[in-house]
């Protein structure tokens, strides 16, 4: 029944629905089992009283559902309550739901549940477009769960949930109508808030937090419509304890009007804000339209860390600063901000930024943290101000900028991009990518700083990596600034263009070992370090593009041991008065042991290619290279305006000179010493020739005689204001080259192309050369001419007439015959001791085969029987060098033995075949190798005594051919050859049996006769006809052999053999006539001397047979002679 009450002067009429009897009926009428229902109350008309609750008669406060439609009241202090727990009773309310439709109560508070000690879980509140209210809560109560409001109205304040201590998963969704002040997931007084959202769709709204808490993680604010006045933030932690974690807020439409300062520490919309603790991992996503006039940080700290928080926008734009993580007490480590699309950013980017602007007032810390490992990449948008990857302002205590990066795809940055920026620490390790797109802006000056990789205002720069492969840089770029130093930073531009690109630059320090690799792209100046201190051990490398001027390392106070490396590009200034190309450069110091290297590409204009430079010190020790490339500006290899230049070199081993340039030393006021000037290449001019010494000319490979290394011209626009009298070969008015005092060497290649008689232009200059007091002489090991026949030439250097200083091969050089050739009679050498090792095989192993072919086949007196035999051999010469030869040899033949009275007769014609392998080897480090073989054929006599006494002879003749290929002279060579030979051979012995033993004693003869040859040797000097000699040997052999017989097909057998060779007779090997060098000990087949003698013992063999003299009847196993030991 309808229950009334007085309030405030009027009647208050409550209607209740009693759904529980609707149930009741329903059921029964149905068949079913009675079931319970919770209660609805609707609320309409005016309000008059101050509480208004949705709780059932039986005083739970969960479960209810309150409808407040078209009720109304101006009046302060109303609370309307899906459920409520009164005072502090204890209890929870829960699940309970408030309608609001078309209701007008601006100063009164609606929750859906509400309990002071209890939990409020899993309540919600539906605010209608029409309605008004002065807050609208999902819950309040001691926990908050689960609870959701959903909002078109208009009101002050709107929560999903609020409680005492934590809270979670509540959520709001506004399609439309206001919020004045704030909006909110949740808010926890004094807890934590995790897990709660808030998604906006339309509407307009001063504050709007995902949550607020002591600690607030995993909250999230969606907008796609709407705007907010002031700020937004996923996670708000608002309390002095507790951080905000993995909060996010992600906008897809709508704005945020309040701009504030835009570059105001506090942004005005943030993925999680934290007041004291850290916030981390917190991120804000924005895409479509979205406008922001203020700034966005990821994540935000007052006073504490900001780690790991992330910005991705992809369109809209936004008036302020971005900032992945921003704090102003502390640190800011592992942020990120995206740009992309088409959003649009006016104000500077920061990866992570650490402000340090206030020490914390609770624990009394120092405002101190570092820039690290934060970064940030932009792709296609409009950025208005900076770009840092990672930002640290000065502390109490300096505070580094270390491994921070910055990735520039496409898009329009409009102000200066720095990979990692501090003000009073060191900025290390961070990097800067630039792959296209615009930095700066059009009518910036040239002297505007565009891109840093890393950034010190007070501290050092320190290994610090900038990547350029596009875009356009109006500006300058560099690697590492440090106020201090900067050592280590490296940068490589393979595109894109920058007004000047330094690797490492340091203000008032040093800059040591930075480096620059520049291989495309477009460039003004480009230099590896600039200090205002020394620069030291710098390297720059051009592969290609065009990098402007090149320079090592400038420092004011000196520049040492600096590289400059070019292989490629187009160096070039359009400004005459610029060095084009230095190695080191120093203003008020030394410049020295500093190197140019141009090995490819083009250097023009500018006033020189400097190896070290210096206005005021000296220039020592410094080198340039150049083995390719195309040059048209003058070389120095040292020079200063005011101190000595000493000990530089220019060492032109390659390359295109201008005529119209020049060629100078070392190019100091008051010294130049000891300058060298090393030439490897030939037909080169140049306008002057000063400043050097050390004159060594390097006589290339294919000059000719009558060829001019290097001409002077002396068109040089000197004056007598431009010479420097103090020093030595100095620049002349009248055109001429000064090498008065200087030492001139020159060299040339073995195989150079030069004739006693002949000779090359070292030095030309038709005005004249001035050579008091010059010495001349040649270059060490380069002072040999071979020719094609191996006939060395020692070659001088002079001063030829008034204008010329040559190399030449004076007209009476008769020349000697290079030592290694001693290497060509080797391989006669071996040729006939092939020869003389088929005659062994003949009286020996090829006998022996021919008789046990007999034995087995004797049955008639008249046959001629078959026999052959093939064996190999390992020989060992000394010749006064050593030759090695291995080979093979064949004797196939027939046999026929007559036995008569008193002694027996063998006859044996045969074939023979052969081939070998050398190796000879020389003293001088010379070799030789070669294959022969030979094809012939002969007869053989012998007749055995009973008595044991024989004699025997043989005659072979054939042919033998080979090839040569070995090192002479230091050149490969080679030729073939080939030869008839004839040999005879005749021997006495006698043969003592006694028992199972046997002894042979003989005394043998050897005649070998070599034909003559003409063979074409090729090397690297040339081809040369050689005419060699025939070879006569003659050997005489005394010996014993012993020979045990164990059955009739196997024994054992050793013996001993002394050989004289006499009276034989070879020339050496001739070329043009010319005797050329032959062995140091004559070996047989060149010998001039009376005779000589050696000994040989034949290795013994277990299966080897010989049949005794006389009669017998075993089966003979063919051998060859072994290998022999030779003794001399």
């Amino acid at each position: 029944m309808p229950r009334a009450a007085f309030q405030g002067g009027g009647w208050l009429i409550m209607k209740r629905e009693y759904k529980v009897l609707t149930a009741l009926v329903v059921s029964s009428l149905m068949g079913f089992s009675a079931m319970t229902a919770e209660a609805a109350v609707t609320v309409t008309g005016p309000i008059t009283e101050t509480e208004i609750t949705g709780n059932s008669d039986t005083g739970t406060a969960s479960g209810n559902t309150l409808n407040v439609t078209d009720a109304s009241s101006d009046s302060t202090g109303i609370r309307i309550y899906g459920g409520t727990v009164s005072g502090g009773e204890s209890g929870d309310a829960s699940n309970n739901t408030v309608n609001v439709t078309n209701t007008q109560v601006s100063q009164a508070e609606i929750y859906g549940g509400q309990s002071r000690l209890g939990a409020t879980n899993n309540n919600t509140v539906i605010f209608d477009s029409s309605s008004t209210a002065a807050a609208v809560y999902g819950a309040y109560g001691n926990t908050a769960s689960g609870n959701h409001v959903e909002s078109a109205g208009t009101s002050n304040f709107l929560y999903g949930g609020r409680s005492y201590t934590n809270n979670s998963g509540n959520s709001v969704l506004v399609t439309g109508g206001s919020v004045q002040y704030t909006l909110s997931g949740s808010q926890a007084d004094n807890g934590s808030a995790a897990d709660n959202t808030v998604e906006i769709r339309d509407g307009t709204f001063g504050v709007v937090y995902g949550a607020q808490g002591k600690g607030v993680e995993n909250n999230s604010v969606t907008m796609s419509g709407g705007t907010v006045s002031q700020m937004i933030s996923g996670g708000y932690n608002n309390q002095p304890e507790g951080s905000a974690v993995n909060n996010k807020v992600v906008m897809t439409g709508g704005a945020v009007t309040s701009s504030g300062d835009t570059e105001s520490v506090v942004p005005v919309v943030s993925g999680g804000w934290a007041i004291y603790g850290t916030a981390d991992q917190n991120s804000v996503e924005i895409s479509k339209a979205v406008s922001i006039a203020g700034s966005v940080a990821g994540g935000w700290s007052y006073l504490g860390d900001v780690t790991n928080n992330v910005v991705k926008i992809s369109s809209g734009s936004v008036g302020g600063i971005v900032a992945g993580g921003y704090t102003i007490g502390k640190g800011a480590e592992g942020n990120t901000v995206e740009l992309s699309g088409t959003a649009d950013v006016s104000g500077n980017i920061y990866g992570g930024y650490a402000l340090h602007q206030m020490d914390n007032p609770l624990t009394g810390e120092a405002a101190a943290g570092d820039a690290s490992q934060n970064t940030v990449k932009v792709s296609d948008v409009t950025v208005k101000g900076e770009v840092y990857g990672g930002y640290t302002a000065e502390g109490t205590t300096s505070n580094d900028a270390t491994g921070n990066a910055v990735t520039i795809e496409s898009g329009t940055i409009e102000k200066t991009v720095y990979g990692g920026y501090t003000a009073d620490g060191t900025a290390s390790k961070n990097t800067v990518t630039i792959n296209g797109g615009t930095v700066g802006v059009a009518d910036s000056t040239e002297s505007s700083d565009t891109v840093f990789g890393g950034y010190s205002a007070s501290g050092e720069a320190v290994s610090n990596i900038l990547t350029v492969s596009g875009g356009d840089l109006i500006g300058h770029v560099t690697s590492g600034y440090g106020k201090t130093g900067a050592s280590d930073n490296t940068l490589t531009m393979t595109g894109g263009s920058s007004t000047k690109t330094v690797a490492g630059y340091a203000e008032t320090g040093d800059a040591v070992n930075n480096t620059l690799v520049f291989s495309g792209g477009t460039s003004a100046i480009t230099m590896a370090a600039q200090s205002g201190g020394s620069a030291t051990g710098n390297t720059i490398t051009i592969t290609g593009g065009n990098p402007g001027t090149v320079t090592g390392g400038a420092g004011v106070t000196g520049a040492s041991e600096n590289t400059v490396i070019i292989s490629g590009g187009t160096v070039s200034s359009p400004e005459d008065f610029v060095p084009i190309v230095t190695g080191g450069m120093a203003s008020t110091g030394d410049a020295d042991g500093n190197t140019v290297t141009i090995s490819g590409g083009e250097v023009t204009g500018g006033i020189g290619i400097y190896g070290g430079f210096t206005t005021e010190g000296d220039a020592n020790s410094n080198t340039i290279n150049v083995s390719g490339g195309t040059l048209d500006t003058d070389i120095y290899g040292g020079q200063t305006y005011d101190g000595a230049a000493d000990n530089n070199t220019i060492n032109i081993l390659a390359g295109d000179l201008n005529p119209e340039m020049s060629l100078y030393g070392g190019y100091g006021t008051t010294e130049s010493k000891n300058n060298t000037y090393n030439m490897y290449t030939k037909g080169q001019t140049v306008a002057d020739f000063a400043y050097f010494q050390n004159l060594n000319f390097y006589v290339p490979e294919g000059t000719t005689a009558g060829e001019t290394m290097l001409t002077v011209t002396g068109n040089a626009a000197v004056d007598a204001d431009t010479t420097l009298a103090a020093v030595q070969n100095s620049t002349t008015t009248d055109g001429t080259t000064d090498v008065s005092g200087a030492t001139v060497f020159g060299g040339v290649q073995r195989n150079t192309k030069l004739n006693p008689g002949e000779y090359i232009n070292l030095l030309y200059n038709a005005n004249g050369i001035t050579t008091d007091d010059t010495s001349y002489g040649t270059i060490d090991g380069l002072d040999t001419v071979t020719s094609a026949g191996f006939i060395n030439y020692k070659a001088i250097v002079e001063k030829k007439d008034a204008n010329t200083i040559v190399i030449t091969i004076p007209k009476d050089e008769k020349g000697t015959s290079d030592t290694d050739t001693k290497i060509l009679p080797e391989d006669r050498e071996n040729a006939a001791n092939t020869i003389k090792n088929a005659g062994d095989i003949i009286a020996g192993s090829a006998l022996h085969a021919a008789e046990g072919a007999w034995i087995e086949n004797h049955d008639i007196e008249a046959k001629f029987v078959p026999y052959a035999i093939v064996g190999g051999y390992d020989l060992h010469y000394n010749t006064g060098s050593y030759i090695d030869s291995n080979g093979m040899a064949a004797n196939v033949g027939f046999v026929r033995r007559s036995q008569h009275e008193g002694h027996i007769d063998t006859i044996m014609p045969f074939f023979e075949y052969g081939k070998s392998h050398y190796a000879s080897y020389l003293d001088t480090g010379a070799r030789g190798d070669g294959r022969q073989h030979y094809t012939g054929g002969g007869i053989l006599l012998r007749r055995d005594f009973d008595s044991g006494l024989y004699y025997e002879g043989a005659v072979r003749a054939g042919y033998l051919k080979g090839d040569f290929h070995g090192m002479i002279a230091k050149s490969m060579s080679r030729y073939d050859s080939g030869a008839p030979y004839i040999a005879a051979q005749a021997g006495l012995g006698k043969i003592y049996t006694r028992n199972r033993d046997s002894y042979d004693i003989y005394g043998k003869f050897f005649y070998t006769y070599l034909g003559s040859d003409s063979a074409v040797v090729h090397s690297g000097y040339g081809d040369s006809k050689y005419d060699f000699d025939s070879i006569n040997s003659y050997v005489t052999r005394l010996g014993m052999r012993w020979t045990r017989d164990f059955d009739q097909i196997r024994s054992l057998y050793a013996g001993i053999g002394w050989d004289y060779e006499a009276g034989s007779k070879a020339r050496p090997p001739t070329q043009a006539g010319i005797p050329q060098a032959r062995p140091s000990k004559a070996p047989a087949a060149s010998s001039n001397s009376a005779g000589r003698a050696r000994s040989t013992i034949p290795t013994h063999g277990a299966s080897t047979s010989r049949p005794p003299a006389g009669p017998a009847s075993r089966k003979a196993v063919p051998s060859l002679r072994p290998s022999a030991i030779t003794f001399k």
